[in-house]
């Protein structure tokens, strides 16, 4: 080829690099900076009038959003994770209440992650995530591909402690917030030449009531008129919310360093209203109620040079974050998802619409699912709303303090929001929910934990903590050979797997026979040497309520067992009581062989 033919490739090429190189940049598809908080309430922020709260750094993205003055989540973590990562109401995706198996969404459920990884984006998870402790219902199973956090409904320690990472335990070092910021920067760091999905779900300021004396000396001497103990609880939640407004801010100016604050959709919300009762506006009602202090929080979305800063009334919700990220990140949604939620882009990129005629649903459930614990039927400006049977009408406009009940005067407009709340009920509970069975076997998570709040208690057995069993917790009281401790379990593929339980007993308590079944196969073991256990220091400042503390256990082994495919129960039980009774039961962990090796 001679010289001018050289040249001529050269510069077609250079040319058409260049078209590529434009095309990219113009279709270069935006970040995602999603930030969920836990159990901040509407008023949990100086921005919505909290006199005594400081958050600079929120108050400031607020002021540079759009933000959804009427929006709305569950009234408890589990569910509203379920609908915000899904844009479907949480009862249809199996997830109802939050703990015992009642958190976890069905593995077939199409998350926000699952969406954006096929679109190439890069995935991660830095926080809670409260909709299956187990692969695939964890994270990493549904569609985060970097997981830093925890997978049950609250942590026990906020210092020092160890998180997951994918599918291992690891030590970390300092305050839990820090920690899940500073793994979200490195992740934003090291995909800032691709698209990413960056999910925060911050764990504070849930209780327990831990954080470091910078932030809680704020506050400790402030009389918010709850007497000395809820004085400091409030101390200490305004304390974790301080720290985390600082490490949001942090993770801001990460962005701004990155240069990829002006093509990066920032998202602020919470889970559901404020655990204890304190500064929430003019709203009735905090976590667990359908009343607006427990169900409407604050919510903003920035996006430099393409979102204005304004206020938006329209009624809104969880379900409508996916549609309207899939809109503005320019995704096409699936054909064959189903949401429940609508894109809010129009309104937000500054169409103005009418006020629509829909109606927004909210319930409360517990263990049992049913229609008239707690429930709300929203068509703007009226809420219905049934609390234990009562049923109440409020026009929220003018009323957002639920004062003045309009059932009897507006009657006609209440049936029609009961018959619409009690059709959707039947609706998104008609394909039921699943028996909870803990999945087993698989190669990605070869080692699967038991948990005692898993369980299913027979006897006189109970939990040390609680009467639910929250995360965490343990099983006492083991005092007869009748008593037994079963959990359901679906075996992926035939497998063998050593089985270990981790417990405590005293001196007095050695000798206790203990008997694992499954599939017609016993292993069998006596406890011969005792463990007392030791708490982990756990600097709370405030009493605890339900959460469980931290503590050491001894680690026993009951032999290996062959499991085919399919549905089992491992069963165990005591086949000798000790002179008092068996010990302390934290779980049982099912380690999977794989080749020659068990993983443990």
């Amino acid at each position: 080829m001679n010289r001018f033919l050289k040249t001529a490739s050269a510069l077609f090429l250079a040319s058409q690099l260049g078209a590529c190189s434009i095309d990219t940049v113009e279709e270069q598809k935006p970040n995602v900076l999603l930030i969920l908080t836990d159990d901040q309430g509407w008023g949990d922020l100086s921005f919505n009038g909290n006199q005594h709260l400081q958050t600079p750094n929120l108050d400031g993205l607020f002021e540079q959003s759009t933000v959804l003055s009427n929006f709305y989540v569950n009234p408890v973590c589990a569910p509203s994770r379920a609908s915000l990562l899904t844009g479907r109401y949480n009862l249809r995706t199996g997830t109802s209440w939050v703990t015992r198996g009642t958190e976890n969404m069905r593995t077939e459920e199409v998350t926000m992650a699952e969406i954006f990884k096929d679109e190439g984006y890069k995935t991660g998870l830095f926080g809670k995530w409260h909709n299956g402790a187990h692969y695939p219902q964890d994270p990493n199973g549904q569609g985060f591909d970097e997981f830093w956090g925890f997978c049950a409904g609250h942590w026990s320690n906020y210092f020092d402690t160890e998180l997951q990472h994918n599918q291992e335990m690891t030590p970390t070092k300092g305050y839990i917030t820090d920690v899940l910021t500073d793994k979200a920067m490195v992740f934003m760091e090291e995909n800032k030449e691709k698209p990413f999905l960056c999910f925060v779900p911050y764990n504070t300021p849930h209780t327990p009531f831990q954080v470091a004396d910078k932030y809680f000396d704020k506050y400790k001497d402030i009389d918010f008129g709850k007497g000395e103990e809820g004085n400091k609880q409030i101390a200490a939640v305004y304390g974790m919310i301080d720290n985390m407004d600082e490490n949001i801010g942090r993770m801001l100016q990460k962005m701004e360093d990155l240069d990829l604050d002006e093509n990066t959709i920032v998202i602020f919300l919470t889970d559901n209203g404020p655990q204890q009762y304190r500064y929430n506006g003019a709203f009735r009602g905090r976590k667990t109620d359908v009343l607006e202090g427990g169900v409407r929080v604050p919510f903003a979305i920035k996006w430099q040079n393409q979102i204005q800063s304004q206020k938006i009334m329209q009624f809104s919700a969880h379900i409508d974050i996916l549609p309207t990220l899939l809109d503005l990140c320019k995704i096409e949604k699936p054909q064959y998802l189903k949401l429940d939620g609508i894109s809010l882009s129009k309104s937000i990129m500054g169409e103005k619409n009418k006020e629509s005629d829909r109606i927004l649903f909210d319930i409360m459930t517990n263990q049992d699912v049913v229609s008239d614990y707690k429930g709300t039927a929203i068509q703007a400006p009226y809420k219905w709303v049934i609390e234990h049977g009562k049923k109440s009408l409020y026009n929220i406009k003018h009323d957002p303090s639920e004062q003045s009940n309009l059932i009897d005067s507006l009657n006609e407009k209440g049936k029609q929001l009961e018959l619409a709340y009690l059709n959707w009920f039947d609706d998104v509970t008609k394909n039921g929910f699943d028996p909870f069975l803990i999945p087993v076997g698989y190669n990605q998570a070869p080692v699967v934990q038991l948990q005692a709040h898993e369980a299913r208690l027979v006897g006189d057995l109970k939990y040390k903590h609680s009467v639910h069993g929250w995360a965490h917790d343990w099983v006492i009281n083991w005092k007869n050979t009748t008593d037994r401790i079963e959990w359901d379990i679906d075996v992926i593929e035939d497998s063998s797997f050593e089985i270990f339980l981790n417990y405590s007993c005293s001196e007095d308590q050695i000798g206790s026979g203990l008997m694992v079944k499954a599939n017609g196969q016993e292993l069998r073991t006596t406890i011969s040497e005792a463990f007392i256990p030791t708490q982990i220091d756990s600097p709370d400042r405030a009493s605890r309520e339900q959460e469980a503390y931290e503590q050491t256990w001894g680690k026993l082994s009951l032999g290996k067992i062959q499991l085919p495919k399919g549905k089992h129960t491992i069963s165990l039980s005591a086949t000798k009581i000790g002179k008092t009774e068996v010990g302390e039961l934290k779980n049982i962990t099912m380690s999977k062989q794989v080749g020659n090796l068990v993983k443990i």
